[in-house]
């Protein structure tokens, strides 16, 4: 597994230190093939449990998930997964499931996508297709909580995204928002005018055209300070949902956790 800082002096720090002088700084870890079948395994066994297998109940119904003999492949934003299932109907079985994620940092999300159903056994798909779709997807998740605990040694971070290039998924991290710091920089907002944080620059003028120009707006100076005031609130109000995002992301995984 490899652990990626952002700045390599950063390495002679401790992990406190580290995160308070860059607190807008992301942390990425990267896992193999290999490793996130073995991550992905323990993440569908109990703890307490020393065997390569589980069994799952929905209601009167049971299937032995075959957690041992679970495969995995990684391609170019894309995360499939190859399940064996075995229930008294169908015997063993298997369900491929797909999960469509970003292939970048920059795309880097806690969202995925995939087919309604897996592929493979179809009475398998249909009575435990979507929940084995949803035990995968809060595995990964759980994977990468699990990661930043135990890797990165803190529990300071938290995930921010998740992406994926052929034979490596990579966990992204980042410092989460408080409160108290959303309520600050929203008062910092509303008082003085302006974005308070380090990204504040002076908005871009637009070439209206010729002086001799007609605008509903009046004048070409004018439409130019119209315009400018109003890309400049759009970019507030931009920064204010992104941190309240994160802010309710981390309120909801405490909550949760």
């Amino acid at each position: 597994m490899t652990l990626i800082l952002n700045d390599t002096q950063s390495r002679n720090n401790t992990m406190e230190q580290w995160l308070a002088s860059k607190p807008d700084s992301l942390f990425s870890f990267s896992v193999s093939t290999a490793e996130l079948g073995e991550g992905m395994t323990a993440q569908l066994i109990p703890q307490s449990s020393h065997a390569n297998q589980v069994i799952w109940q929905d209601g009167e119904s049971q299937v032995i998930v075959h957690a041992g003999r679970l495969n995995v492949a990684i391609t170019d934003g894309f995360v499939i997964f190859d399940v064996p299932l075995e229930t008294d109907q169908t015997e063993t079985g298997h369900l491929v499931v797909p999960l469509r994620m970003a292939n970048d940092l920059k795309t880097a999300s806690l969202t995925m996508s995939t087919e309604e159903l897996p592929r493979g056994d179809g009475t398998l798909a249909l009575r435990w297709g979507t929940i084995v779709q949803e035990q995968l997807w809060y595995g990964l998740l759980n994977l990468g909580e699990y990661c930043s605990k135990t890797h990165l040694q803190t529990d300071q971070l938290t995930l921010n995204g998740i992406y994926c290039k052929p034979d490596t998924l990579t966990f992204v991290y980042g410092r989460p928002v408080f409160m108290d710091e959303m309520k600050s920089y929203i008062e910092k907002v509303q008082t003085q005018g302006f974005d308070p944080g380090k990204d504040n620059f002076e908005p871009e003028t637009v070439d209206m055209g010729s002086p001799g120009s007609v605008t509903p707006f009046g004048e070409p100076d004018e439409c130019r300070q119209v315009l400018g005031d109003l890309c400049h609130l759009i970019r507030q109000l931009c920064r204010v949902i992104l941190k309240a995002f994160r802010m309710i992301q981390s309120y909801i995984k405490k909550r949760l956790g």
